[in-house]
């Protein structure tokens, strides 16, 4: 783009744009300006804007071709999306999903445990099941039917648990697989010295009261 300096001060009066503003742009170029600005330059010139830009196949001229039609909101967010690709690429992040979303692992399932209507463990012929993801440690898996733990426990998810050693170690608010007179729930804990309640995150589901004449123990403490 080349304006005679004699004539820099007339075309900026031609298109309604500070002289200044018009020399900085043809001293520095177009990739910092504004939108408006290149459009009103390139209408006085009678050119597009993108012919401002040698195009030549490169992903980076294609880039710069599509960039210069942006507003200045839209270039902003291209130019932080590039740098923190730059960020990224010099730092060697590799992130955390690209990870996870590409391992598997096969798990031994010791049957399901309900999010509603109650379940039975199976401890006697556990289920091999592959699952996505690396798992925490834990001492044994079970599968969740069910979705009155929606949405943190899901249905048809591999949940991992640790045995409960101690009583002592269960707390209020825990995540626990807890047994009722046969069969097997994952619920909220919680309790005092009055009741034992099991709570469904799920409003559409009751809690559940235990009371004294319940069989009532707790598997495991789900880990988070």
């Amino acid at each position: 783009m080349e304006i005679k300096s004699g004539n820099v001060k007339s075309f900026s009066e031609s298109i309604d744009l500070a002289y200044t503003t018009v020399r900085s742009i043809l001293s520095r170029g177009v990739l910092n300006a504004k939108m408006e600005n290149i459009i009103k330059i390139c209408n006085g010139l009678g050119i597009n804007p993108e012919d401002l830009i040698d195009i030549d196949g490169s992903i980076i001229s294609q880039t710069t071709k599509k960039m210069i039609l942006l507003n200045s909101d839209r270039q902003q967010n291209v130019y932080n999306c590039a740098t923190h690709q730059l960020s990224e690429q010099n730092n060697n992040v590799v992130q955390l999903s690209d990870y996870t979303d590409n391992v598997e692992h096969t798990e031994t399932v010791y049957g399901a445990v309900s999010a509603g209507t109650g379940q039975y463990l199976d401890h006697e012929q556990p289920e091999q099941v592959v699952v996505r993801g690396p798992a925490p440690e834990h001492d044994f898996a079970v599968k969740v039917v069910g979705n009155s733990m929606e949405p943190t426990f899901n249905d048809g998810q591999i949940v991992y648990v640790n045995r409960l050693v101690d009583e002592n170690d269960v707390r209020n608010n825990q995540f626990v697989i807890a047994e009722v007179n046969g069969e097997a729930f994952i619920k909220k804990l919680s309790f005092n010295d009055d009741y034992v309640r099991l709570i469904s995150l799920n409003p559409n589901y009751d809690d559940i009261i235990i009371h004294d004449y319940d069989d009532f123990l707790i598997r495991g403490i789900v880990v988070i």
